[in-house]
């Protein structure tokens, strides 16, 4: 991953568009400090925006995963902001009426 960063940095910087990183919040998964810590090592100083976007509960698809708590994930955020990170929480959108990100798919697969 570092290799990566480092010349997705280089690449962001000539071409004047900032690398954006994706990042799926699982509560329990990869919410912790320690994420955090490996985020802020990786992305310190560069020119990114790390997009957290919290996990969206599909009945009857991924038992087990669960979306961290909203103060979680704003939590998230605010620490990678003062490192020096620019992160962005993604709102989801549609999830009430099983239209977010992935809804869709289960539920095509379950009427097929």
């Amino acid at each position: 991953p570092e290799e990566l960063v480092e010349l997705a940095d280089a690449y962001s910087r000539a071409t004047g568009y900032p690398v954006q990183y994706q990042w799926t919040l699982l509560e329990g998964i990869n919410d912790g400090d320690d994420e955090l810590e490996v985020i802020v090592r990786l992305l310190q100083g560069k020119y990114a925006v790390m997009n957290f976007i919290p996990y969206n509960e599909v009945e009857g698809e991924g038992e087990g995963y669960r979306r961290p708590s909203r103060e979680r994930c704003e939590a998230m955020t605010l620490h990678l902001y003062r490192h020096g990170i620019l992160a962005k929480l993604r709102q989801s959108a549609g999830q009430d009426v099983a239209g977010g990100c992935g809804q869709l798919r289960a539920r095509s697969l379950a009427e097929a």
